[in-house]
């Protein structure tokens, strides 16, 4: 099975109805969490992104749901004897990617302004001058981000204390913590970047997109 990855792309806030028929699909802990958000985005982002699991795991035959989720030492959600899956959200996209051939960790981010000198230490000193003296350093600074963070969530650790550490400049390969990691660049979305990490430098990935009403909801 090739690595795949679905979106759902949501430009404004759902109606309430919609969106409270959404939460109540979900676990009650799940929905708890749902409802412990203050801004909408971040609760269309949790929400969003429970059912795009769902919705992926049906499409790919797996029989299992959202309460058979489980988690690591470091909260690493998986599924025991399933798919590997990861979630990723920024601005007005959300991700989730499946894979059936190992860890698989994906991210994304919005391209964004941001002070650059603020992360001058995480990068370490070739991918910092990378980014300084690149034409695009927003897009430079985006791309070495999220294959830092894809790697750490395929990982399970979801940090580590010197992100100088993990070099990514320049690589498709990196070892990390004793494991290879191969390092993917998913470029289908515009102003975003979006970097996904497995065991597996040659596989295919294949993008799929999610509409809300269609497939979520029975409307």
């Amino acid at each position: 099975m090739p690595l795949k990855i679905y979106y759902v792309y949501y430009a404004r806030q759902l109606p309430l109805s919609i969106f409270t028929s959404l939460i109540e699909a979900l676990p009650r802990p799940m929905q708890q969490k749902a409802h412990s958000f203050r801004r909408w985005q971040d609760a269309h982002a949790f929400v969003l992104g429970k059912h795009l699991l769902l919705y992926a795991l049906k499409k790919n035959e797996c029989m299992t749901g959202l309460a058979d989720i489980e988690y690591n030492s470091f909260g690493r959600p998986f599924i025991p004897g399933c798919v590997d899956f990861n979630i990723s959200h920024a601005g007005h996209l959300v991700i989730c990617g499946i894979s059936d051939s190992g860890p698989v960790g994906v991210d994304i981010e919005y391209h964004q302004p941001v002070e650059l000198t603020d992360f001058a230490n995480c990068f370490s000193h070739a991918e910092w001058n990378s980014i300084q003296h690149s034409n695009g350093s927003i897009s430079r600074f985006y791309e070495y981000w999220t294959a830092k963070e894809a790697i750490l969530k395929a990982n399970g650790c979801g940090l580590t204390d010197n992100l100088t550490d993990l070099e990514v400049n320049n690589r498709t390969e990196v070892l990390f913590e004793g494991v290879v990691w191969y390092l993917h660049k998913v470029a289908i979305f515009a102003d975003y970047s979006c970097s996904v990490a497995c065991l597996h430098p040659h596989i295919a990935i294949e993008v799929f997109p999610v509409e809300v009403l269609r497939h979520f909801l029975s409307v």
